[in-house]
């Protein structure tokens, strides 16, 4: 062993101890600074997943006031089609507060084909229009869920966490959405007192999945807190 280690004993009897100390400080220094560099860049992409994170619950709340306004302007068309009068200021308050959406995606793409005004078309048909602003709706969720994957929240590894994000992102939307649809239809039902075809065991159907999906959300409430 003494042979083995000789020659750097040699070596190093040649420095005076300050030089000694400062070469195991350096020793130790380096492997330190490498930790500590690692640990900073560990933080700094944390940080950096956190601010995407609120950056994605931004543009996903913002896509939720887009969703809201096609809502009210779908039940507010569906029920002039459906023959309901005195309707044309309210269209055209709830068509110019999205105004602001037009600008950028995706209220560019989704609105560009819709009427956002009481000035329809003569053949307007309700179904159609109905269709329309649906399927709108249905390329903003579709947006979402794509920013909440992007973004990973969709995707968190804390199981409360991930079951709370699949409630916001899925469960809740699906909900409001079978209200929605219940309050546009009902709404212009009351107005003129007639149903589409089927449109009647549609929403009886609609209501009872509307309960079902609340029993639901309860349920995995309740599991939340526990």
């Amino acid at each position: 062993m003494n042979t083995l280690f000789s020659p750097a004993l040699r070596f190093t009897r040649q420095f005076r101890i300050a030089h000694k100390v400062s070469f195991i400080a350096t020793a130790f220094a380096i492997p330190l600074l490498i930790v500590v560099g690692l640990l900073i860049a560990e933080m700094n992409h944390g940080l950096q997943a956190i601010n995407n994170k609120l950056d994605a619950l931004n543009r996903i709340q913002d896509q939720q006031t887009l969703i809201a306004g096609l809502r009210e302007l779908r039940n507010l068309q569906h029920r002039q089609v459906m023959g309901s009068k005195d309707l044309a200021d309210t269209i055209e308050q709830t068509g110019k507060s999205l105004s602001n959406f037009a600008e950028q995606e995706p209220g560019k793409t989704v609105l560009a084909g819709l009427p956002l005004s009481s000035r329809l078309a003569e053949d307007a048909k309700a179904p159609a229009l109905f269709a329309a602003y649906t399927k709108a709706i249905n390329t903003i969720k579709e947006q979402q869920n794509q920013i909440a994957q992007q973004s990973k929240l969709s995707l968190d590894s804390d199981a409360g966490n991930h079951q709370l994000a699949s409630i916001s992102l899925d469960a809740l939307p699906a909900l409001e959405e079978k209200v929605a649809v219940m309050a546009a239809r009902g709404a212009a039902y009351i107005d003129s007192g007639l149903f589409e075809a089927g449109e009647d065991v549609m929403l009886n159907s609609l209501s009872m999945q509307a309960q079902i999906d609340i029993v639901q959300l309860l349920q995995t409430s309740s599991t939340l807190k526990e």
